[in-house]
């Protein structure tokens, strides 16, 4: 996990170059990058799937995605209409009760984005502001990076929905 990863401090306290602060605190960097974009690409995945699920209730009749659906027992068949209803309403309280659960979701990847965010600034909070400005923005551009791709890679997989 992020909080189990240690920072190292350089020796000499002159740094002044970006990269050789992620030279040298390179596991850290990337780690957390990393997992810094798991959970952003995972956040992004769980609102646009509860986003569709949204949808799918909107629409007349209600849509129900295979996950959410309720098996047919025994004699209860569609024919039945007090079984039909039933298995209605337990389908519609199935679908609200997964987007609750992918919103939920969301708030705990959005939770390990901050972690990240904050770890990383911890890192360098010892630097001189100028290292400290130039080590931010090199982390925001990596950043802006891996959100784009997590948001390219998400475009493919959101054709399925």
């Amino acid at each position: 996990t992020i909080t189990d990863l240690k920072a190292t401090q350089p020796d000499d306290k002159s740094l002044n170059d970006v990269s050789l602060f992620i030279k040298a605190n390179g596991k850290l960097w990337k780690d957390t990058l990393r997992n810094r974009n798991v959970a952003f690409y995972n956040g992004l995945k769980n609102l646009e799937k509860s986003q569709f699920y949204e949808e799918y209730l909107r629409m007349n009749p209600p849509f129900i995605p295979r996950n959410c659906r309720e098996k047919t027992y025994g004699n209860h068949t569609e024919g039945n209409t007090e079984w039909t209803t039933i298995k209605e309403e337990r389908e519609t309280q199935n679908v609200q009760h997964a987007i609750k659960k992918m919103v939920a979701m969301a708030r705990i990847h959005q939770d390990k984005i901050n972690e990240a965010d904050a770890r990383i600034r911890e890192t360098f909070k010892h630097l001189p502001e100028e290292q400290q400005r130039n080590i931010k923005a090199a982390w925001e551009n990596e950043v802006k990076a891996g959100e784009s791709a997590s948001r390219a890679s998400w475009k493919t997989h959101q054709e399925f929905f």
